[in-house]
């Protein structure tokens, strides 16, 4: 069944063991209703096209059945299905396909928790609004991760993020106290200037042969309290990975860690003064340069 109409929900909507396609939907709980709305799904359930949105307090629900959400829809979970911070994100599904090139978008009003593990995959992932934490390991996103006016918690689970981290507005802060890591599929990747950024350790890697070098820009100072690592096992030293720090830096309030710069990794400082550089290394107890032959770490001044 395929249907563009929206729905409304006072507590329970049995959808039958049809397999259902949405196409700009918005589900919403009845006024006057005390308790979350759920629709239960017997059969599949595909988002093919356009926005759906789950907004007060509903959900979709499933018995087993398989989730996808195709092409370039957007799925916007503005809620919670249950008291105690469980969001609405489609659960208890078999199976989650996320194509790449859709858009998941937590944005209720209020503290939320980011559904991941568990075989989701997303593709861009945006967090706007209070305070958004997360439940499963680990948190993959292949495309774009983007903080809009928010506190993205991302304690306690290792991110993978595909994309570039954009800081779209407002007061915005990320943190992870596991590993986060950018490895993008032969592409360009920024950690994005506007927000506050706090990492325990931090991978800067480049895992597939890309057809140019590739820059991983950090647009802003960082603070990196394990191991910061820059590695290129999918390239070679003409298929660079550039890290572009410029004039930023990597802090720690109390230096520890390794600094691990891998073979052909090439990274780029200022170097407009001596002292920015030298104030990433000092934040490590450790510093580890590869300097196999040809294919050695570089640090490249350019007075940018």
């Amino acid at each position: 069944l395929t249907t563009g109409y929206d729905y409304s929900v006072n507590s329970t909507t049995n959808m039958g063991t049809a397999s259902w396609t949405f196409t700009n939907t918005v589900t919403t709980l009845l006024t006057g209703s005390a308790t979350a709305g759920q629709f239960n799904f017997a059969g599949d359930l595909t988002i093919s096209a356009g926005t759906t949105t789950l907004s007060n307090n509903t959900g979709f629900i499933s018995s087993g059945t398989s989730f996808s959400l195709n092409g370039t829809s957007v799925l916007v979970a503005a809620g919670l299905t249950k008291v105690g911070g469980v969001t609405n994100f489609p659960a208890s599904f078999s199976t989650y396909s996320i194509a790449s090139g859709t858009t998941v978008r937590y944005n209720m009003a209020g503290n939320q928790v980011v559904s991941a593990g568990a075989g989701i995959v997303y593709g861009s992932l945006q967090l706007t609004n209070n305070t958004k934490t997360v439940s499963g390991t680990p948190l993959i996103v292949t495309g774009t991760l983007t903080l809009n006016t928010v506190t993205a918690d991302l304690s306690g689970v290792d991110v993978t993020l595909g994309g570039s981290i954009t800081a779209a507005a407002g007061v915005c802060t990320l943190t992870n106290d596991q590993t986060f890591t950018l490895d993008g599929n032969n592409v360009n990747q920024t950690i994005g200037a506007g927000a506050t950024y706090n990492f325990n350790n931090l991978i800067i890697a480049q895992s597939n042969t890309p057809t140019a070098s590739r820059t991983k820009t950090i647009a802003t100072s960082i603070t990196v309290d394990g191991d910061f690592t820059t590695s290129n096992t999918g390239g070679s030293n003409t298929l660079l990975n550039i890290i572009d720090l410029q004039a930023f830096t990597v802090l720690d309030a109390s230096p520890s860690g390794t600094f691990r710069h891998g073979s052909n990794v090439q990274l780029n400082v200022s170097g407009a003064t001596a002292s920015e550089f030298q104030t990433t290394l000092n934040n490590f107890t450790t510093i580890l340069f590869d300097d196999t032959y040809l294919n050695a770490s570089r640090v490249r001044f350019n007075n940018a």
